[in-house]
């Protein structure tokens, strides 16, 4: 007599319509543009970002709900007395149908934000941190989402091209390509971007060297890149 598979749904069963889709999508490397967002960068102009819900509900589906995520460590920049920033390290592990593991450790961050004005009935002073809780979770989510993109998933938002657009040393994550020096617009706008917070140039000096008003008015960023490296001889 032959058994029936007759069973309950659980978390661990994903809808094949929903989970194709995100599979379809890991696979052609693009996010939805529904999905994207953009905030403000350091710096100046704006980063395309997708919010922490779509990132791990595409792992789950992806993955069959088979992976989680650790808060290994934290971090205050300079330290937890006067945090500015606030840093957690997370690994997010995920697991194949035979139960093998696969993990990325990455860092995430987010500024301590604080009161910009006094409150009038005395709660709070201006420049007091508002929530350092809320500040460290949106650390830790910042941190997941990171290690998911690391999986693949959203990889055209939080990497690809623009990691290598400047990249000029050996060893650098990605090197110069043909077709990265080729890039415009947007992109190159957000690579530029990143190159500057990563080497901590203040965009007023950026300004100075490259004799524009704003970022918006440099049309050849690559060349705008290379200025810069000559002139602060990084």
């Amino acid at each position: 007599m032959s058994e029936e598979r007759n069973y309950l749904p659980t978390i661990f069963d994903t809808g094949a319509k929903e989970r194709e889709v995100a599979i379809r999508n890991l696979l052609r490397g693009k996010t939805p543009v529904a999905e994207v967002k953009k905030r403000p960068m350091r710096g100046g102009g704006e980063a395309n970002y997708v919010n922490t819900y779509y990132m791990t509900r595409q792992l789950s589906l992806i993955t069959g709900f088979r992976w989680t995520s650790e808060y290994l460590e934290d971090k205050a920049r300079p330290n937890w007395d006067s945090p500015i920033e606030i840093g957690v390290k997370v690994r997010v592990t995920i697991w194949d149908t035979k139960g093998q593991p696969y993990s990325h450790t990455c860092w995430g961050g987010k500024e301590a934000a604080r009161y910009s004005k006094d409150d009038p009935r005395g709660t709070y002073k201006k420049g007091d941190i508002i929530s350092l809780f809320d500040d460290i979770k949106a650390a830790e989510s910042d941190a997941i989402k990171k290690c998911i993109s690391y999986f693949g998933v959203a990889n055209d938002i939080y990497g690809g091209k623009e990691l290598e657009y400047f990249a000029t040393e050996e060893g650098e994550e990605g090197k110069q390509s043909e077709s990265s020096l080729e890039m415009s617009g947007n992109e190159a706008y957000r690579a530029f971007g990143k190159f500057l917070t990563a080497k901590h140039i203040s965009v007023s000096k950026v300004l100075e060297i490259l004799k524009v008003d704003k970022l918006s008015d440099i049309e050849d960023f690559k060349a705008a890149h290379d200025t810069i490296v000559k002139d602060l001889e990084l």
